[in-house]
């Protein structure tokens, strides 16, 4: 897992009825998408979220062990 496949996959989950604003990814390889983070969950501790990605890319983190390393998904205007 990587960051890219993980924001890829919770893209390509959305639908217009249910768009994920945010992936995260825990333990080195699980992926999660999600509409909205709880409050109480928000800016927890950095370091505990720093284990390397399992299949990832250099120096890329995903998440650790119970912790959640959470991205916001931004949509971007496509040139054409």
């Amino acid at each position: 897992m990587s960051q890219e496949i993980c924001a890829t996959q919770c893209i390509q989950k959305s639908t217009p009825h249910y768009n994920y604003k945010f992936f995260g990814l825990a333990d080195a390889f699980r992926c999660f998408c999600g509409r909205f983070i709880m409050q109480a969950y928000r800016g927890r501790h950095p370091p505990f979220c720093n284990a390397p990605c399992f299949n990832g890319v250099g120096t890329e983190t995903c998440g650790g062990e119970y912790a959640m390393a959470v991205y916001e998904l931004v949509p971007v205007k496509k040139k054409i």
